[in-house]
């Protein structure tokens, strides 16, 4: 029963996206995460050698780009998300690091 799930329970499969939106799609996160490192390269790494990049932004750059539709690329859940995680981040560095 999972294995015909895993498969796709012949259905047909979705169609394909145009090429319009595959090529804009890439262009977007491209330029996005490349303009994201360029300004941690010149506005970060003088300061600090911590790097602040993280693998979510990347994720959250092909997802912004290519399903702007859906709403998980919305201005509200990405800002609100990433302020979400950003301070939770911060918080659990705190608590951490006081504990010991």
């Amino acid at each position: 029963a999972y294995s015909q799930k895993f498969r796709g329970a012949s259905q047909p499969m979705p169609p394909k996206p145009a090429l319009k939106h595959t090529w804009y799609s890439f262009v977007g996160a491209f330029t996005g995460i490349s303009v994201l490192g360029l300004l941690h390269d010149y506005l970060v790494v003088p300061y600090t050698p911590e790097v602040l990049l993280v693998g979510a932004f990347g994720a959250q750059a092909v997802v912004v780009f290519s399903a702007w539709k859906t709403p998980l690329a919305q201005p509200r859940n990405v800002i609100g998300g990433n302020t979400i995680a950003g301070f939770m981040g911060v918080l659990t560095y705190t608590i951490l690091n006081a504990i010991g």
